[in-house]
């Protein structure tokens, strides 16, 4: 399935043959936090979930002149208030080689897309406030600025 398509550019949604870009696409993400990964066999279990069962969740990658070179998380979740689905973008990733070059704007556009076609309500994110490239794309895109704080509890 492809979601967006153009001469150089493809965004479509991961799938087991991507196993192992994807895999190496978020263990770069991860990388530039300077953290250590998650356990392999965890990390393969949550790709093995998400392959057999898109309604929780799905990576969409983008290809760059046949080079898988990003992904974007989106995962499902259900707010109360309008009783309907909506996903939660987790990560959106390019590798720094690919910067620069609309990859961004594509995946944002194919999330976008995903969640139009399959029936969410809304698309949702957080994002940090110093990531200045991050905000103008969201901005350009037409993201809304919700005013929320965010907790984590581990």
């Amino acid at each position: 399935m492809h979601i967006i398509q153009s001469e150089s550019i493809t965004v479509r949604a991961a799938q087991e043959a991507d196993r192992a870009s994807t895999t190496e696409l978020i263990k770069a993400y991860i990388d530039q936090y300077g953290i250590p990964y998650p356990d392999e066999d965890q990390l393969q279990a949550m790709l093995s979930e998400l392959f057999e069962d898109p309604s929780r969740g799905i990576h969409l990658i983008v290809r760059y002149d046949g080079v898988d070179a990003g992904f974007v998380s989106l995962y499902s979740a259900w707010n109360t208030i309008r009783a309907q689905p909506f996903l939660y973008l987790s990560n959106l990733f390019i590798d720094e080689t690919y910067r620069r070059k609309g990859l961004g704007r594509a995946l944002l556009q194919g999330s976008r897309q995903y969640m139009e076609e399959n029936g969410y309500a809304f698309l949702e994110w957080s994002v940090n406030g110093d990531n200045e490239a991050a905000l103008r794309l969201y901005e350009d895109e037409g993201a809304l600025i919700v005013p929320r704080i965010l907790y984590r509890m581990v």
